[in-house]
């Protein structure tokens, strides 16, 4: 997909042409927008992220970082979600073939044209296996959730460290403005001093 390429080429000029990886970046995230394009607006996100948080601009990375976790997040909901709907669905339709008069050997792909009476055994054994199927999906969806816990942690410290950065660096830039008011006040005061010097020398001559 051409906006995946996009993606590549900003990440291939982030070290040697700022500018140029900021318009593939650009070109990137126009496509993905348009498409509604999730995989790459998460991958793209983080690696803006990452391009601005090099260029110590800590606010503007902050704010990607947490659009690529909104978009990472989003996704494996969707999966989730996606998995155990198609696993329910397929587990009513081959309940209700199983439950079918004549019955004995379930599949989707193939109904039951047998006219003999369904085994109760076997149609015990196949709701069983499928029920563990579901039990098995569901533990791996709380595995999920766990793990996304997990990450959301190592995401917040993240953040914190970039707004710590952020902060940092504004504190470190109106220590600068005050050290350059105070520089111009003490000039200003210099130059006053030094000019009613030269004045009362003329006078005394």
């Amino acid at each position: 997909m051409l906006s995946r390429r996009y993606i590549a080429a900003g990440m291939a000029y982030m070290k040697s042409d700022t500018a140029q990886a900021a318009a593939y970046f650009g070109k990137a995230r126009q496509l993905a927008t348009a498409r509604a394009d999730k995989f790459n607006l998460r991958d793209l996100y983080y690696q803006l992220s990452v391009f601005y948080r090099d260029q110590g601009n800590y606010a503007q990375a902050y704010q990607y970082f947490t659009q690529h976790i909104a978009y990472r997040d989003s996704i494996v909901r969707d999966r989730t979600a996606s998995d155990i709907a198609e696993l329910e669905t397929r587990y009513e339709t081959e309940k209700k073939i199983t439950s079918s008069p004549g019955c004995t050997t379930p599949s989707v792909s193939a109904p039951c044209k047998s006219k003999s009476k369904p085994h109760y055994w076997q149609a015990t054994g196949w709701k069983r296996k499928k029920q563990q199927e579901i039990d098995l999906l569901s533990r791996e969806k709380a595995l999920q959730q766990e793990q996304l816990e997990r990450q959301e942690l190592v995401a917040q410290n993240a953040r914190q460290q970039l707004e710590l950065a952020a902060k940092e660096r504004q504190l470190q830039e109106r220590r600068l403005k005050s050290s350059r008011t105070t520089r111009n006040f003490l000039l200003g005061d210099w130059y006053s001093f030094a000019s009613s010097g030269t004045s009362s020398s003329t006078g005394t001559s």
